[in-house]
């Protein structure tokens, strides 16, 4: 996938996901992957209400300290789909706020991923057996 455009280009992913009933998002969603953000996925507010029906309850949220101060983030479970392997994790939003479309490390570390800076490319890779 072709970096995305920004001051400085970024890496980026296309998953697939699906909410706890097992319905699968309408399309891909694109990701920019961020090593600096431990949580899994963090989504806007919008493709967040697709996930609510696994909302986790309150007490259990995440909550993630920043240059602006505490974030509570709204947290529901989820499942990233990459080819026939499935990776239960979460979708996170901010509890104010509209939220980013950002990979932490904690979706990251289940991948093998090329970034090729000079290329401006992410993909995932697979092995030789």
């Amino acid at each position: 996938m072709k970096y995305g455009e920004s001051i400085v280009p970024y890496p980026r992913l296309r998953l697939k996901l699906l909410n706890v009933l097992l319905q699968e998002y309408p399309q891909e969603l694109d990701f920019m992957v961020d090593t600096g953000f431990e949580g899994s996925l963090l989504v806007s507010e919008d493709v967040y209400r697709f996930f609510e029906v696994g909302e986790i309850p309150r007490k259990y949220w995440r909550i993630y300290r920043s240059l602006s101060g505490v974030i509570p983030m709204r947290t529901a479970k989820s499942i990233v789909l990459l080819g026939d392997e499935r990776i239960e994790t979460y979708v996170e939003s901010p509890l104010m706020g509209k939220g980013k479309m950002i990979v932490g490390r904690e979706v990251l570390r289940f991948l093998r991923l090329l970034m090729d800076g000079p290329e401006r490319q992410t993909c995932i890779v697979t092995p030789e057996k």
